[in-house]
């Protein structure tokens, strides 16, 4: 069971992947979340894995607020190149 502050980053893959130019997730790219848009919440390397499953655990740096939280994300390709953010997806704390 993962701890109170793991994300499962399936929806946030989908949502990124064709709002960023990639036509496809590949590993060694860098995922990062964002709570409210702008404060960095998790950074993450992909793996081959992660991009076969389809998802990735993301331990979050920080504790999202009771109530509801914004969370988009980033994927940074190897050469550095940033995408857009996702789209937003709302996740509720109790």
């Amino acid at each position: 069971m993962p701890s109170p502050w793991v994300l499962r980053a399936r929806t946030v893959l989908h949502s990124i992947e064709p709002r960023s130019g990639y036509t496809r997730l590949i590993k060694c790219n860098t995922l990062k979340l964002f709570k409210g848009g702008s404060t960095e919440v998790a950074s993450v390397t992909l793996t081959q894995t992660d991009i076969t499953l389809g998802y990735k655990d993301v331990q979050l740096s920080t504790a999202l607020c009771s109530g509801s939280n914004s969370i988009t994300a980033t994927l940074t390709d190897l050469a550095s190149n940033a995408s857009g953010a996702s789209a937003a997806l709302q996740v509720s704390v109790d």
